[in-house]
């Protein structure tokens, strides 16, 4: 582990330290903590099983922050997503948006460089393989999302889902 990626970690373990003091719900910190503590061992071994570039894992550090940052504060209370709200002609805070965006703006280039490594240079693959993967897990979250929101009181999940009006209505109509 070079230097640089020694700083990523103590800077990220700090974020998620800062991330847990306080929060605006215990609940949510744990259900947006949940995936990033679920990712943390494959992200290691793939760490160990591949050569990653800094910018990979730049990239990685940059995206795996975001929900733990969106963890402390609730998804539609991130306070650089409501000032940039306007920006988009929204009153919505904006952060999920851009957590759902930099998911595959910040991640593809290090699966491609692992897809690369595996596979060799094979131009299709090495782009629709990323790709594939990448929406996959998209779905696997928002489906895991889905069933939270069926399976936990609405009380929990409002600071959770981006959905902050009429929860028990949604939550009666999605899971009955």
């Amino acid at each position: 582990m070079t230097r640089y990626n020694k700083a990523l970690l103590l800077v990220f373990i700090l974020t998620i330290i800062w991330s847990a003091i306080r929060p605006l719900s215990d609940n949510n910190w744990i259900l947006e903590i949940l995936p990033v503590f679920i990712t943390m061992p494959f992200i290691y071994y793939l760490g160990k099983r591949y050569t990653i570039s800094s910018l990979s894992w730049t990239f990685m550090f940059l995206y795996f922050s975001m929900p733990v940052v969106q963890a402390h504060y609730g998804v539609g209370f991130v306070p650089i997503g409501v000032k940039l709200a306007p920006l988009f002609d929204t009153t919505r805070n904006v952060f999920d948006r851009f957590t759902h965006f930099f998911f595959g703006f910040f991640l593809f280039f290090p699966i491609f460089e692992m897809i690369r490594q595996s596979i060799g240079k094979r131009k299709f693959l090495n782009y629709m393989i990323p790709a594939a993967s990448l929406l996959g897990l998209a779905a696997v979250y928002e489906i895991s999302e889905w069933l939270s929101l069926c399976l936990l009181r609405p009380t929990v999940i409002f600071s959770f889902s981006s959905v902050h009006k009429m929860i028990s209505m949604i939550h009666q109509k999605i899971c009955s």
